[in-house]
């Protein structure tokens, strides 16, 4: 295994997964369901794509294992041989854009029952906050984006650029960091 591989394989590790869950209960299957992007078998990888969204985006909410998944997200895009670096971008404006399950649907007729009960409160802050922290966790990857969009993959360059354009400071200030480094 090479290096940049074992530096990978050494974050995801340092994970507590057992002890953090997705929308189906512990995560102790999210660590090989990375390890599987970086196969070069694309089933491998697409199945591994696959059951990231079922658990950690799912449906467009996110769980407590989703913002341990960002830190991870960046080294995948740091490792020169990770394939498909613009799913990893895409996937990481997914999850910046996604929301609390409670926070959803405590708007909807699926679960007004569930709104009244003691501790909905305190889930729907918990949710919130694991919301906040794959936020924040998405923001602290700035740099690693902006670098990513030196290479010659057009589909990784307009990904990044997406993904920048979300998490910016504010429109003018991104659009010129972007310009500058198409400048390098």
């Amino acid at each position: 295994m090479n290096d940049d591989l074992e530096k990978l394989f050494s974050a995801i590790d340092s994970v507590p997964w057992p002890r953090i869950e997705h929308a189906f209960g512990p995560a102790t299957d999210v660590p090989d369901l990375i390890r599987g992007l970086t196969s070069p078998d694309v089933n491998v990888q697409n199945d591994a794509w696959s059951k990231l969204h079922e658990n950690i985006w799912h449906q467009g909410t996110i769980y407590e294992a989703t913002s341990y998944a960002v830190p991870v997200s960046w080294e995948l895009l740091q490792q020169p041989a990770t394939p498909g670096k613009h799913d990893v971008l895409a996937f990481l404006a997914l999850l910046f854009t996604a929301r609390s399950y409670w926070d959803v649907d405590q708007h909807t007729a699926l679960l007004p029952s569930e709104v009244g009960k003691p501790g909905f409160q305190q889930r729907l802050e918990q949710e919130l906050a694991w919301v906040q922290a794959t936020k924040d966790a998405v923001v602290k990857g700035r740099e690693t984006y902006l670098g990513i969009r030196e290479g010659d993959n057009s589909g990784v360059k307009i990904a990044a650029a997406y993904l920048l354009g979300l998490i910016g400071a504010s429109d003018f200030d991104t659009l010129e960091e972007i310009i500058k480094s198409a400048e390098k």
